[in-house]
C-alpha cells in the first residue's frame, strides 16, 4: 500500500479533512515524516481517478476534501464508478 493509498482512505469519508487533521492521523507512523509531501500525494490520487477540491483560507490550502470517495474502495484503492442493478 502506497503512502496515497493511505492518505485516500482518511479521504474517504467525503468530509474535508485538514492538514492538521492528516498530522493527528499519522502521528507515530512511517508517513508522519514525509507529511511535508502532502500536495505531492494528493496529486497522485488526481493522477488515480480522484476528484479533489483543495480547502482554502485566502491563499493557504488548509484540507482537502476527496469529491468522489464512493469510487474508493476501503484500501484507498481508485475502483471507478460501481454500477447498480
Amino acid at each position: 500500500m502506497r503512502v496515497y493509498n493511505k492518505i485516500a482512505v482518511v479521504m474517504k469519508s467525503g468530509e474535508p479533512v485538514t492538514v492538521d487533521q492528516f498530522k493527528t492521523v499519522f502521528a507515530g507512523t512511517k508517513v508522519e515524516p514525509v507529511l511535508y509531501r502532502l500536495s505531492t500525494y494528493i496529486w497522485n490520487i488526481k493522477k488515480n481517478g480522484g476528484i479533489v477540491k483543495a480547502v482554502k483560507d485566502g491563499r493557504n490550502v488548509v484540507g482537502y476534501q476527496l469529491i468522489n470517495a464512493n469510487e474508493f474502495d476501503p484500501k484507498g484503492y481508485w475502483v471507478g464508478k460501481q454500477e447498480t442493478v
